[in-house]
């Protein structure tokens, strides 16, 4: 879903950026959104400089008005430090953060501070500090789709066993790919077997006490069940992930209309993010024209990665000619 959405890099308008990290940044949050069904980013300043990292949902507590959509208060809490297992929480609200540190289930420290503290230079020295809130809560939340499910939801069981059976096999392969030797009428006890596993290595032979017998066992490992399961879990994988299974994307007739119904689960996944990319965006910019006192455009347009038939396309334009404008239809020859 990522590389359909970002392996043609958007079109978007915005000079506070850099592209490359901005495309980078949006390929972050919409991975940990498909994982977890949201994602967040928070802003921070460093150097008066406007700074964001990404954070998974399992660490943010939102809290909203009443339309579901503007946060009143953020709270964040992460563990400091694994050894100590000292908790750190940050209550995030318009007037500013209030950080409480937690060890042994007991509060070890607190204090209450701005969202950031400005600092005003002079010749590259600091003259100045002043305790600044940006005048918005500063995490912005990313939604992988209108319900916030990861597109994990309806495939993470049919993964896992994929995943066993691949385990399973393999584990069978390894324990079976010598064949088995069956000793009849030896002693059973570990010397004999090994004196005669001995003899069999260096001469090829042992010697046969009367009534018994010496067979070599193959052990058959049922492989054509696994792999009518395997495609069976595969092809529900792909249907239910929404997915464009690259193995069966060229069989039959490989029109362009063949292949757009074949993208159209992975078509519909990525409209329900591009709508949350697209709100999730226009947040940024906001934020980021409020902190530098700039405005700027919050448009961006996503170009989108498929696979075509380039004869089909080179047909139509051919069948063109006359009809419509010679600078349309080069516009549209691959």
């Amino acid at each position: 879903k990522i590389d359909y959405l970002f392996a043609k890099e958007p079109v978007f308008y915005n000079p506070l950026f850099k592209t490359p990290k901005l495309v980078e940044l949006l390929e972050d949050v919409t991975f940990l959104a498909s994982l977890d069904g949201k994602a967040w980013l928070h802003l921070y300043t460093k150097e008066n400089e406007l700074k964001y990292i990404t954070i998974k949902d399992s660490q943010i507590i939102p809290f909203y008005y009443e339309d579901n959509k503007t946060l009143k208060m953020v709270i964040r809490y992460y563990m400091l430090d694994k050894d100590s297992k000292k908790i750190q929480v940050e209550i995030w609200t318009l007037e500013g953060v209030n950080t409480i540190q937690i060890e042994k289930e007991k509060i070890v420290n607190q204090s209450f501070e701005s969202h950031y503290i400005e600092k005003e230079l002079f010749n590259d020295a600091v003259v100045d500090t002043k305790q600044k809130n940006f005048g918005f809560i500063p995490f912005i939340e990313l939604r992988n789709n209108r319900t916030s499910d990861s597109d994990l939801v309806n495939i993470q069981s049919l993964l896992d066993c994929y995943n066993d059976i691949s385990n399973g096999l393999i584990d069978n392969v390894n324990k079976f790919q010598d064949m088995l030797i069956k000793l009849k009428g030896f002693m059973g006890d570990e010397e004999s077997i090994n004196e005669a596993m001995k003899l069999l290595r260096r001469h090829k032979a042992v010697g046969i006490p009367d009534g018994a017998d010496v067979e070599y066992i193959n052990v058959e490992i049922p492989v054509e069940a696994r792999k009518l399961l395997f495609d069976l879990l595969e092809n529900n994988i792909y249907k239910l992930g929404r997915g464009v299974n690259p193995d069966k994307l060229g069989e039959g007739n490989l029109t362009n209309v063949v292949i757009k119904s074949r993208y159209s689960g992975l078509d519909m996944k990525a409209n329900q993010v591009e709508k949350g990319l697209k709100l999730f965006y226009e947040k940024l910019v906001e934020c980021m024209s409020s902190f530098y006192n700039r405005s700027t455009d919050s448009d961006i347009t996503f170009n989108r990665s498929m696979i075509f038939n380039n004869s089909e396309l080179i047909a139509d334009c051919k069948n063109s000619i006359g009809i419509i404008s010679h600078e349309t239809i080069v516009k549209n020859h691959p």
